[in-house]
């Protein structure tokens, strides 16, 4: 991100202010580091962010942009901001993202309808989830599913089907980890799918606890900062709850294994990326590259390419054995395996509702 001091008379007697060259996706780096670019920035009276560069705006690039701007916002309460070069950016304006960063433009986090390809930046209650849940005497896990299978449905515009299973099992998972581990009242979610590439992507944020302060929480992990914890993060069996668990035959129980499997799946032909804290990791097929952040709780981004996804079922297999053999061989990893929810594409429950 650029940043040019601008010395000179304006309005309302400031004398100086910062313009601030908000990055698009098409510099994914550079937009992941955007909030610690942004909480390096001096101090000023007035700042003006400029969105001329942004190409073209997409669910990650929303949740981390504006999760940025939100903090920025927070951090310097008594500063002016004003944004220029931003008309182009009207779908961003119609789900909501101006709003999400406290900007008055465009429709607010959810207001729009949505359609057959996209679901706007949304704010979902942790609270409301679990009460929705109990209400219709179901487990947390299961009204998940079952949000992530109408996700998937709309998204693809598919009912069944290798598309629409891969976005059900990675919305579920991410969605899990935010609600069982997080400790967050809230997350955020937006997603987008592409038909004409068969392309989707989904962006989960929360402003919880962090991955690190997660971790520390099982007693057999010893993590150092940010980037070790989420390196531990992807592997298999690695989780804050899992080493107390002893029932190896509950559907719901947590056992390590989302975040593992989900990034497996997007190596068959996407990217995925994971900020938390201090530090990221992007993902791209074998290619792991780690950035500098500045990011309250964890952000999950995750695209695959549907049309590179095949034999979904025998490939999640060969993931849960992978991760089977691996767990082993990591110090303070879940031992029983995943759980059921987490090595197949739709779990079916023979436990007792209830919370």
């Amino acid at each position: 991100m650029t940043i040019t001091e601008i010395s000179g008379p304006i309005s309302m007697d400031w004398e100086a202010r910062l313009l601030i060259e908000v990055p698009g996706w098409e510099e994914p780096v550079r937009a992941l580091e955007f909030g610690t670019t942004l909480a390096g920035v001096e101090e000023a009276p007035f700042y003006k962010l400029d969105f001329a560069k942004v190409g073209f705006a997409t669910p990650g690039w929303m949740l981390v942009i504006g999760n940025a701007l939100r903090e920025f916002r927070r951090a310097r309460p008594n500063a002016k901001r004003q944004a220029i070069n931003f008309k182009h950016l009207g779908y961003a304006a119609h789900v909501g993202f101006f709003q999400y960063f406290g900007m008055e433009y465009g429709q607010a986090p959810a207001q729009a309808l949505g359609s057959n390809t996209y679901v706007p930046v949304t704010e979902v209650s942790v609270a409301e989830l679990r009460s929705a849940a109990a209400e219709k005497s179901l487990q947390v896990g299961e009204l998940i599913e079952e949000d992530a299978q109408r996700l998937a449905r709309l998204l693809t515009q598919l009912n069944n089907g290798d598309t629409v299973e891969t976005l059900t099992y990675s919305i579920r998972e991410i969605v899990r980890n935010v609600v069982e581990h997080s400790g967050s009242q809230s997350y955020s979610i937006a997603a987008q799918y592409w038909p004409g590439k068969n392309s989707a992507e989904l962006a989960v944020s929360d402003s919880g606890c962090g991955i690190l302060e997660s971790l520390k929480e099982n007693p057999k992990l010893q993590v150092g900062n940010d980037l070790d914890a989420l390196k531990l993060s992807l592997l298999p069996g690695i989780s804050s709850k899992a080493w107390r668990r002893r029932n190896s035959a509950d559907v719901w129980a947590n056992s390590g294994y989302g975040l593992f499997m989900t990034q497996r799946l997007s190596s068959l032909g996407g990217e995925f990326a994971l900020l938390s804290g201090s530090a990221g990791m992007r993902i791209v097929g074998t290619e792991t590259s780690t950035v500098d952040c500045t990011a309250a709780g964890t952000t999950v981004i995750l695209r695959i390419d549907a049309g590179k996804v095949s034999n979904l079922s025998q490939r999640l297999a060969e993931f849960r054995d992978d991760g089977a053999r691996l767990a082993k061989l990591v110090g303070g990893a879940n031992k029983f395996g995943p759980s059921l929810a987490s090595q197949v594409l739709k779990p079916t429950t023979k436990t007792d509702h209830g919370l």
